[in-house]
């Protein structure tokens, strides 16, 4: 199982990424409309504070044809980037920053 820490946040860090730790963890994220409101785990969910930076990737990845939404965001609980997968809308989190 995939546990992850989350240290308290700094006043001074709070508007930008420290170090980072590369994951792959499922997760869940809720819209209104194009806007993400959610990000949900297995075992919790939390308001989306801020939306820090976003992203598109799309082209061939060996014989799939990727598109892919990249998103940078910040809960109470920590920053982390988010990768969605536009054809199945499967997210994960790839990385945690402290």
């Amino acid at each position: 199982d995939d546990e992850v820490s989350f240290p308290e946040a700094r006043e001074e860090d709070a508007k930008r990424p420290g170090r980072m730790k590369k994951r792959t963890i499922q997760a869940e994220v809720w819209f209104d409309g194009n806007h993400p409101m959610i990000l949900q785990r297995e075992g919790w969910a939390e308001p989306i504070q801020e939306i820090i930076e976003r992203w598109d990737v799309r082209g061939r990845w060996w014989a799939t044809d990727t598109q892919r939404h990249y998103m940078t965001v910040r809960t109470e609980r920590g920053t982390f980037e988010l990768c969605g997968d536009r054809r199945t809308r499967d997210w994960v989190i790839t990385v945690v920053y402290d």
